[in-house]
Formats: structure tokens, sequence, C-alpha cells
């Protein structure tokens, strides 16, 4: 009889990585939402990190509501491998400063909106904007509700300033006659 003294034996080992996948970045503006969409790989166990801001933190679809610019990454693990996708959500938001009233008697006053120097500011007498001016303040010689609209990058802030009569307007003093 013959005597084995070696033997062989050839088995493939398969070395998987983890992996990550960077989408491009998407912008939305304060108060916005956004669907991201994630293309998870079979048998996986995901979600998404963090879960502020979104409406389903398990779905490989969910609407993105962040209120500050955020990096979501949608994690999936099988065993001892890891698959990660992930979006970066740019939240825009438009600066928009001013006194919300202002007060008259008998001479225009002019009232005003501080903005940066990319925003374009519109001005109203009315809600919708249906007639508006482009300046940085409005002189006004009537009370009412006057509207201001600032926009950039395709973002919008909206305000109003009320303008009254001054408390000692309707004095003795100031009567004409």
């Amino acid at each position: 009889t013959s005597c084995n003294l070696a033997d062989t034996i050839t088995k493939t080992i398969q070395i998987d990585e983890n992996q990550t996948t960077e989408l491009a970045s998407v912008s939305i503006c304060k108060n916005d939402s956004i669907l991201l969409v994630a293309m998870p790989l079979d048998e996986f166990d995901y979600q998404w990190s963090p879960s502020s801001g979104l409406e389903n933190f398990q779905s490989s679809s969910t609407l993105a509501s962040p209120s500050n610019t955020t990096e979501y990454v949608y994690v999936g693990q099988l065993d001892n491998c890891f698959d990660s996708i992930k979006q970066l959500v740019i939240v825009k938001e438009v600066e928009l400063d001013y006194q919300t009233d202002a007060q008259l008697c008998g001479i225009p006053i002019t009232i005003t909106a501080s903005v940066d120097d990319s925003t374009q500011l519109f001005w109203s007498t009315h809600a919708d904007f249906s007639t508006s001016i482009e300046q940085d303040s409005l002189v006004v010689s009537t009370i009412g509700t006057y509207y201001l609209k600032a926009i950039r990058d395709g973002c919008q802030k909206t305000g109003a300033v009320d303008v009254s009569l001054t408390p000692d307007c309707c004095t003795e003093k100031n009567i004409l006659i």
C-alpha cells in the first residue's frame, strides 16, 4: 500500500470590501423638503443616519426636511460587510432683517430692510405681490401694511411692516384748522 505524505486542497476565498458611495449634493430652501433615493444592495439591512428631519429613516426613499445643512448616510449591513451611501443636503436660507411696525405723523417716513448684496428685495402694498417695486427701502406717507419679499438663489422670505399713526399724532397740537 502507498502512504500519502502530502495532500493539497484548493479553496477560493473572496474578500469583500466595505463600500461607500457619495451622491452629488442637493440644495433646498429653508422649510422645504427633498426626496432622498438610495439604491440598496440585496440582502443588506439599511437605515439613514441621522434620522432627524427624515420622514422614514428605514426606507430607501424618504423625504428629508433638515433645518440646517446635513450629510445623511444610508448605512447597510450584511454580516461583517457594510455599504454606505452618502447624501449632502444643503439648506439655503434668505436673510431678511426688518422692523415689523413703524409710525408716522404728517410727514413721510422711510421703512427699510437689511439683506445681503446678492439678495433682491421687493416691496408691495399687496400680499400677493401683484404689483411690486425692487429697492432697498420704501418711502411711505399713509398708514397700512407694506409687504416685503427677499429672493436669493431661488429661495425667498417674506414679511410685512404695519405703519400706523404715532400716539400723539391726533392731539390738539397736530390739528390744523
